[in-house]
């Protein structure tokens, strides 16, 4: 499985000293940045205003806008939704590894050892287990995103782009060896039938992970586009520019210029780019020109916000985005 480091952060008193002159320096800039503020502010609320609102339909716009525009993003001059992203959780799962821990009991393994008894044992879920359930991309599928291990490189597209194929949620040989020192290690303190019954036990998920990534759509070709490919060529089995880094999204289905293959013209290709893309959102000029070609108007959007405001769920963000995405054109999300 991919490794995914926690990053800890410690301080001392020694790291704390500075020089008087810094920090009369430090005082200087952080009273210039005050003061640059209200500035700043106000050149925002200037930039989301909307002729013709009036102070109430202005304010109501200003506190709920981004609700809508953090779900789209614009790739290559395509308004696309991306709803299902969560910068929470490591993928579309929608859990996360230290919840997953924290919440575990233990699973009881019960195992019929050599004098012929059933014996009990407690498996605790393991950080590896939890980051292989949380963090893995879950399906082939547009709107998911999470962690993969690897991916092969079929063709160099562009220097930021390249045709993929056979995704690998987790290394293998690596699952294999792990599993190996381990059953080793309990064959030390138990009988080989337990040894085997909690080696198996605490690899569960990771070798879930290895029978999901043999199925066909893991196979199969998509493009993958935000990385680099200068270093790259065709055959090579590619795991990021730094290992245990490489979480995608899929995003959309795009027509893709086959030129390398016998059937050559348009295909129809999972489209997917680095998760980091998602992370901005719209900014307010292109949220209006999503409304723009949606044929959407801003008091439409009030509308929405007021009816959401009297109904008992009172989910302003899926009511708005629910209701740009009614007037989207049909898009097939399979290749």
């Amino acid at each position: 499985m991919i490794s995914f480091p926690a990053l800890s952060f410690r301080s001392s008193d020694k790291t704390m000293a500075y020089l008087p002159g810094l920090g009369l320096c430090l005082l200087m800039l952080v009273a210039l940045l005050m003061s640059a503020a209200p500035a700043h502010a106000q050149q925002r609320a200037e930039d989301t205003t909307i002729e013709g609102f009036d102070a109430r339909s202005q304010a109501l716009w200003n506190r709920n806008w981004q609700l809508a525009a953090k779900n789209y993003i614009l790739f290559n001059g395509e308004f696309v939704c991306i709803r299902g992203f969560n910068e929470r959780y490591p993928s579309s799962r929608g859990v996360r590894v230290a919840d997953l821990m924290s919440r575990d009991k233990g699973k009881i393994v019960r195992v019929r050892n050599r004098r012929g008894f059933t014996v009990e044992y407690r498996v605790v879920l393991s950080r590896p287990e939890a980051e292989a359930q949380a963090m893995a991309l879950p399906e082939m599928a547009v709107g998911q995103y999470g962690y993969i291990h690897s991916v092969e490189v079929e063709r160099i597209l562009s220097p930021d782009a390249m045709v993929v194929r056979n995704v690998w949620l987790i290394d293998p040989q690596a699952v294999k060896r792990s599993q190996d020192d381990e059953r080793s290690r309990l064959n030390q303190e138990y009988d080989w039938r337990v040894a085997n019954e909690l080696a198996e036990a605490l690899f569960v998920h990771r070798n879930n992970l290895q029978n999901i990534q043999q199925q066909a759509v893991f196979s199969r070709e998509f493009v993958l586009r935000g990385y680099p490919t200068d270093s790259l060529s065709s055959g090579m089995r590619w795991s990021g520019p730094r290992e245990g880094e490489l979480q995608i999204a899929l995003l959309t289905v795009q027509d893709i210029d086959d030129n390398w293959s016998a059937d050559r013209g348009k295909r129809r290709m999972l489209v997917a780019i680095p998760v980091n893309r998602l992370r901005n959102g719209l900014n307010h000029e292109q949220f209006l020109a999503l409304l723009t070609q949606r044929q959407i108007k801003p008091q439409d959007l009030i509308t929405v916000i007021q009816d959401a405001n009297r109904s008992v769920m009172r989910d302003i963000e899926k009511s708005l985005v629910d209701a740009i995405e009614a007037r989207a054109k049909p898009a097939s999300t399979e290749e």
